[in-house]
């Protein structure tokens, strides 16, 4: 690497920092006074709520990304034309142009190592923050009637049987600590007969049936236990007008995570699995296509920049802002486009990639050099 280009990666990467952590403080001082209510509401701890805003981190660096980009190129390339370092660089035979590969090979790199970013610490940390904020945050009422949906109910005629599901993974398409309870009626009383402790709860697709583990089953009133290691259970719902069908991994729908807790991979394979669910594609779609926007502001940066020498570059930071919200409100319009099939699931999010792409080129085009 030349010392040019050390010199000039140097000045980037200290501006991008610097903008990075106050983009990082920014959103945590936001967020916090959105949330303070719901925090002195709460029995939350002091040490839950910083593990809230620890696992909050990852989430704001990935907004944060874009906007550091394109600033921190903006601000590079407006230092160096202010003290007509860039005219010294024409001067010695260099154009601009080819001093601009620094740059983009540089948002190549930062856009790959998003995508890496958003697909490993950030999904994981999203779903850690969002288990604090349905255990902590979430109202009472709210928590209730979420408790009871986990729940099945199986009423017949003299027996009742409820399922307890606190949780179900359609990853590894698996629940854990599973319990059946078995309820004898009758006109005079009613009575626990039989209750079923299931470690392992899992779908299995060959054979539709759940495969249940470690299970161990208790009967009253005499106590007494039996010990399973493995047994395929097929549960019947009975719904309206007592018509009876099989109970099915996908009535277990309400689990479904949302999209941001999971990553490109889990994703994916969840929509293999559900191919009817078109926000499952549309959201896979959307994790490659958002990792590209580092590469496109910093085109944009470029051209903005670059295009006028001799004047303000604060012209250019203030169409940069404005360019990057664009973009986040394109992209959530073309996830909406996608989410109610107006445009196919691909289409949908590289289409606004495509359409600023193609400005950040032209602007990069028409560079004097």
């Amino acid at each position: 690497m030349s010392l040019l280009n050390k010199y000039i990666l140097k000045k980037i990467l200290s501006k991008y920092l610097f903008l990075l952590i106050g983009f990082l403080i920014l959103f945590l001082i936001i967020d916090i006074i959105e949330n303070i209510n719901k925090f002195i509401d709460s029995n939350i701890s002091t040490n839950q709520m910083l593990y809230y805003y620890i696992y909050s981190i990852p989430w704001f660096i990935s907004i944060a990304l874009p906007m550091t980009t394109l600033l921190s190129c903006i601000f590079t390339i407006g230092q160096l034309q202010k003290h007509h370092e860039l005219t010294a660089i024409k001067a010695s035979g260099i154009s601009l142009k080819k001093l601009s590969f620094v740059f983009i090979i540089l948002g190549i790199v930062i856009s790959i190592s998003s995508f890496v970013f958003d697909n490993t610490l950030v999904s994981s940390s999203i779903k850690k923050r969002a288990e604090i904020e349905k255990k902590y945050l979430t109202k009472k009422e709210t928590s209730n009637q979420q408790i009871k949906r986990f729940h099945l109910v199986n009423d017949k005629n003299d027996l009742k049987e409820i399922l307890y599901i606190s949780n179900y993974d359609f990853i590894t398409r698996k629940s854990r600590n599973v319990t059946i309870k078995k309820i004898q009626k009758s006109s005079e009383n009613i009575k626990l007969i039989e209750t079923i402790d299931i470690k392992s709860f899992a779908w299995d697709e060959q054979s539709s049936s759940w495969l249940c583990s470690e299970i161990n089953k208790r009967k009253f009133p005499d106590f007494k236990n039996e010990h399973l290691s493995q047994e395929m259970l097929s549960i019947s719902i009975y719904g309206p007008k007592n018509k009876k069908k099989t109970f099915k991994e996908e009535d277990l729908i309400k689990f479904l995570p949302d999209s941001e807790e999971l990553n490109y991979w889990e994703l994916k394979a969840l929509s293999d699995r559900r191919p009817d669910d078109i926000r499952l594609k549309v959201d896979y779609n959307f994790k490659i296509a958002f990792s590209c926007t580092s590469l496109i502001m910093i085109l944009f940066a470029i051209g903005l920049s670059i295009k006028r020498p001799r004047s303000n570059y604060a012209t250019g930071i203030g169409i940069g802002i404005m360019v990057i919200f664009m973009y986040y409100i394109g992209m959530k319009f073309g996830q909406s486009l996608g989410y109610n099939k107006i445009l196919s699931p691909f289409i949908s999010v590289w289409m606004v990639n495509a359409i600023f792409l193609f400005i950040g080129g032209w602007l990069y085009a028409r560079i004097r050099t």
